[in-house]
């Protein structure tokens, strides 16, 4: 994720979904995959976090593609840490990121 973003997918198919309007989103939900967002990097929640987040949450940052309604204009803060079992609403079960040719052509 230095290098370059990686699409993932997720269940973006449920109300708090829709509805997200800030903060680490947290929830949980079946693994249906329904939605592609572009995973653009990481971080953790720190001191004076503007929606009132506890300190050290680990998140994803999301960009979405819908509209800037979404209180973070584009992105969301997904949480971080459970990837082993798919991850939150399922986003580490399908991801890719693009190659350049010549890393095609190399290997």
């Amino acid at each position: 994720m230095a290098e370059r973003h990686v699409v993932v997918a997720l269940n973006g198919n449920i109300t708090e979904f829709y509805n997200y309007r800030g903060g680490v989103f947290r929830g949980s939900c079946t693994a249906d995959l329904t939605h592609a967002m572009l995973l653009v990097g990481y971080n953790t929640t720190v001191e004076g976090d503007p929606y009132n987040e506890p300190v050290g949450v680990d998140f994803w940052i999301l960009k979405n593609l819908w509209s800037t309604a979404w209180e973070e204009a584009w992105y969301m803060r997904l949480l971080r840490g459970d990837e082993a079992d798919g991850g939150v609403y399922g986003v580490m079960l399908r991801s890719v990121y693009p190659m350049d040719a010549v890393d095609l052509i190399e290997n």
